[in-house]
C-alpha cells in the first residue's frame, strides 16, 4: 500500500529513521529489527496522519491486528 507522496510505509519509516539523527532513530530502527525477526509475516503501515504529528503518522506493526507502534515523542 502506497503511503503519503507515493512512499509504501516502510520507505516512510526508513524516512523517519534517518532524519531522527539521536537515540530515538536507532532506538527505532532496534524496535523495529526486533519486530521483523520475531514475526516475519508482519506488515508495516503508518498510521494516524494528524497535524499534531506534522502529517507524519505513527508507524505501526501489524499481524492480524496491531503488535507495536512507533510513537515516538517530539518528533
Amino acid at each position: 500500500m502506497d503511503g503519503k507522496d507515493g512512499d509504501s510505509p516502510s520507505r516512510q519509516i526508513d524516512a523517519r529513521i534517518k532524519k531522527l539523527s539521536d537515540w530515538r532513530g536507532e532506538r527505532l530502527a532496534r524496535v523495529r529489527s526486533l519486530i521483523g525477526e520475531a514475526d516475519p509475516d508482519l506488515v508495516e503501515e503508518v498510521k494516524w496522519r494528524k497535524p499534531s504529528n506534522a502529517m507524519l503518522g505513527v508507524p505501526v506493526w501489524e499481524h492480524e491486528g496491531i503488535i507495536c507502534t512507533g510513537k515516538l515523542l517530539n518528533t
